[in-house]
């Protein structure tokens, strides 16, 4: 779990939201390397500002994601890693054009690319401490009408939780 930032046509709409992250993956051998599949849910529902076209408006964004993770450090109890990975967002935007309260929704599907890096703190040799910050772009940029719609835009998430590894 961890808290969300919008940014580019994103942080022109909403303001900040929640995340949250379920994550499955493979270690090859004993090496630095694994990957696997990451599921992201961003939920931003609180209006930025009151003067544009999007009133009320709720933003839904959910990652499903294709992480190659890279540890360092293995042998220390705190493991720092990077994570860039690549996938799929489906966005679904709605809020009210003042005819119905949520009465307009947007839907779409774009191809992501998500850099993370983080920290690990190490209970056993199961049982983990996880904390990451997450970069989560979406390539083909926000809906038409938002400011600086010509951009790729996402969200930036600082999160932590508790990771168990086989």
């Amino acid at each position: 779990m961890g808290v969300s930032f919008p940014v580019t046509g994103y942080g022109g709409v909403v303001k900040t939201g929640w995340m949250a992250r379920i994550s499955g993956d493979y270690k090859f051998g004993k090496g630095l390397f694994a990957t696997g599949l990451d599921l992201n849910v961003a939920r931003f529902a609180k209006d930025k500002t009151s003067t544009d076209q999007w009133d009320e408006s709720k933003l839904t964004l959910i990652s499903f994601l294709f992480p190659a993770e890279f540890e360092f450090n293995r042998k220390s109890k705190l493991t720092f890693y990077i994570s860039p990975a690549i996938g799929l967002s489906i966005y679904v935007f709605s809020y009210n054009s003042g005819v119905y309260a949520d009465d307009a929704s947007i839907t779409n599907v774009s191809f992501t690319l998500a850099p993370s890096a983080g920290v690990r703190y190490k209970f056993s040799n199961h049982l983990f401490l996880d904390m990451r910050f997450a970069a989560i772009y979406l390539t083909d940029g926000p809906p038409v009408g938002f400011p600086k719609s010509d951009q790729a835009t996402g969200y930036n998430a600082i999160s932590a939780g508790i990771k168990y590894r086989f």
